[in-house]
């Protein structure tokens, strides 16, 4: 959905369009999905309570995974008839799907009412080929780390982006935040949160004094609660959910946190040193992020919440590394990003009965 919400805001600042964002999950399948009756919640948010960044996530990850493409494929008809009915009722000019495991019923569903479509691609690296873009996509935005991982008959369609979209203001200029001189670490793991921030605040403690740090929460109160409830040292700052969270990062010195592609985005923008957890057992889509961003000497991803303290002492006195020439053409993303669906609406012709953009997210 942030990224859904990246783009929104984005492609408002230019023109003039009714941008609408479809939880593809509240909106288009709520009746079809067998999963939330079984479970009284979405894929996403099931593995997100109960597998992110848990030993076992990685497998909870695949399994989830080949269950959703199962189930696609079962409610495929269905699927795509009440996609169609939704962009019936709104006549969007173009839908674009940030949404891996929907793209192949979002463009079928759009190609049957002549509406372009468009993907934008929001991982790092192709799971495995095909996974984002169907043979039947066009117009898609693709990271160049993903493109050598879609099928060369595949690859005409899709423009290189430097990085995936994040949101607005990690492209505004900023200079460097005045206060404390002492490091400053950024602990976050995703909109929800993890235990695993809790381990880290314990290991962080013998570091008092010497540091500060931030634990973005997220949306879980009951993780907010539990660090609130011990004796932190001094500087050192429990947040729930962030909404300027752009301004924690410009302040960190390091980011601890998850391989996911949101986190190491945000980094690079804001000049931070990732130090992450990821491995064998971490989300499918992210375990490529792990040799990119160890390669790239951008930061640096370990196995263990040991590992990963013993680099942030070894870091500790030294300026984090940055790579100002893949921030700078990062930072270029935006304004090509919004050429290029400026574009597509040109050749799309007039406007439909309203001038309408629709982003299908989870």
């Amino acid at each position: 959905m942030s990224s859904a919400k990246a783009l929104s805001a984005l492609l408002a600042k230019t023109y003039p369009l009714d941008i609408r964002i479809v939880d593809f999950y509240e909106r288009v399948v709520p009746h079809l999905d067998p999963f939330r009756r079984l479970m009284g919640k979405s894929v996403d948010d099931f593995y997100n309570q109960h597998g992110l960044n848990k030993p076992y996530g990685g497998v909870l990850a695949s399994v989830l995974l080949n269950g959703v493409s199962s189930i696609g494929v079962m409610l495929q008809n269905k699927i795509e008839r009440a996609l169609i009915r939704e962009f019936e009722a709104y006549s969007p000019d173009l839908v674009v799907s940030v949404t891996p495991h929907i793209n192949r019923f979002v463009v079928r569903a759009a190609n049957c009412l002549n509406i372009p479509t468009s993907i934008m691609v929001t991982d790092l690296f192709e799971l495995y080929r095909g996974f984002w873009i169907p043979p039947n996509a066009r117009n898609a935005l693709v990271p160049e780390a993903a493109l050598k991982r879609i099928p060369k008959g595949r690859r005409a369609h899709c423009a290189p982006l430097t990085l995936p979209l994040v949101r607005a203001p990690f492209y505004d200029s900023f200079e460097g935040t005045a206060g404390d001189d002492r490091p400053n670490c950024l602990v976050i793991f995703g909109g929800h949160g993890s235990n695993a921030m809790i381990r880290i605040a314990e290991a962080l403690k013998p570091f008092g004094g010497r540091i500060t740090a931030d634990f973005v929460c997220g949306h879980s109160k009951g993780l907010k609660s539990l660090l609130d409830e011990r004796e932190l040292p001094e500087g050192f700052r429990v947040h729930g959910y962030v909404e300027d969270i752009h301004r924690l990062y410009r302040q960190a010195d390091f980011v601890l946190g998850k391989t996911g592609p949101g986190v190491i985005v945000e980094s690079i923008l804001s000049g931070s040193y990732p130090i992450l957890l990821g491995g064998w057992w971490g989300l499918p889509q992210e375990r490529p992020n792990v040799g990119w961003l160890n390669g790239m000497g951008l930061g640096r991803v370990v196995g263990s919440l040991p590992a990963m303290i013993e680099e942030l002492r070894s870091k500790l006195h030294e300026k984090p590394i940055t790579e100002p020439r893949l921030r700078d053409m990062a930072l270029r993303d935006p304004e090509m990003i919004t050429e290029f669906y400026g574009r597509i609406l040109d050749r799309s012709g007039p406007p439909r009965q309203q001038s309408g953009f629709e982003t299908v997210a989870p």
